[in-house]
């Protein structure tokens, strides 16, 4: 499996290419997957030929989902996983790149780099964004019970294994992808992972850090607004919590100095985490407005 030893970060990133190795010829394209998800959520992208054909792509595995190996740490949010992934970068020695991000973990993330280094990010694909900051009713529930739920059997509590309990499972299967019961294998997948990564078996604190994301702060306005790469927003129209569309307006209002100004594209009938439930017009919007674009 490949790995990224970084040193200067403290990390050994697991990442997935969509070929053996970096094309010069091609532009690359960086993806970056939503919280509690792993590099592997971006499998249909990476063997996604028309994707292939145009852009070398690497998916990167933030530390504390999967893969990635690190130290423990008390927190751990998106600005400092965008510090990860640029000394990820600087490893590859790429100096020029789009990024395509997920959720709200990947989308602030993906912001974050952009803000850091202007020059290098050549254009911005923010898929299924979470609002910039989450209601204090969510906070204070994320806080008050799903966090305590989901560690009932964690640190010497319950049957004592870490596993994540039935019920607040489905909370997080809900969370991500609706009521509705889309995608069953696909969402059978990514609870098994979940419980792999943060229940049975692992320590409380990475709980800890997953409930601490839903208190993020926004991006200060003016560091949006900043950004003047080409910018397009997809939102599922049937992410009506997690991603709504009135989120997606917010960010797209944010970017005010985008080239072209940010665009904002609604997937009909699409759940959140578009990339992995909606993959195939998801990849037909990403390569149309990365076509227009990047050379």
């Amino acid at each position: 499996m490949p790995f990224l030893d970084l040193p200067s970060v403290g990390l050994r990133m697991y990442y997935e290419m969509g070929s053996p190795a970096i094309d010069p010829s091609k532009p690359t394209l960086l993806l970056l997957h939503a919280g509690v998800c792993t590099a592997s959520f971006f499998s249909s992208q990476l063997k996604d030929p028309r994707l292939n054909d145009g852009f070398n792509l690497v998916a990167l595995e933030s530390r504390f989902h999967g893969r990635s190996e690190s130290e423990l740490r008390e927190t751990f949010v998106a600005k400092d996983n965008s510090v990860d992934c640029l000394a990820a970068v600087d490893a590859l020695q790429l100096t020029s790149y789009s990024i395509m991000a997920e959720g709200h973990w990947g989308v602030h993330t993906a912001c974050w780099m952009a803000i850091e280094r202007p020059s290098q990010v050549k254009a911005l694909v923010l898929a299924s964004p979470c609002p910039p900051s989450e209601s204090p009713e969510l906070q204070l529930a994320m806080v008050e019970d799903w966090l305590p739920w989901g560690s009932a059997n964690k640190d010497g509590n319950g049957d004592d294994t870490g596993t994540i309990p039935d019920g607040a499972m489905k909370v997080v299967s809900d969370y991500f992808f609706g009521k509705l019961g889309r995608e069953p294998e696909r969402r059978a997948a990514f609870l098994e992972s979940m419980q792999a990564h943060y229940g049975t078996g692992q320590p409380s604190i990475f709980l800890k850090i997953v409930v601490s994301w839903f208190l993020r702060e926004p991006i200060p306005p003016a560091l949006c607004a900043s950004l003047t790469v080409p910018i397009m927003i997809l939102q599922g129209g049937e992410d009506i919590n997690t991603s709504p569309l009135a989120a997606a307006e917010a960010w797209q209002a944010s970017f005010t100095s985008a080239q072209d100004g940010a665009d904002l594209r609604i997937i009909n009938g699409a759940p959140h985490l578009l990339s992995y439930t909606d993959a195939n017009i998801t990849n037909r919007y990403v390569l149309g407005f990365l076509s227009k674009y990047v050379k």
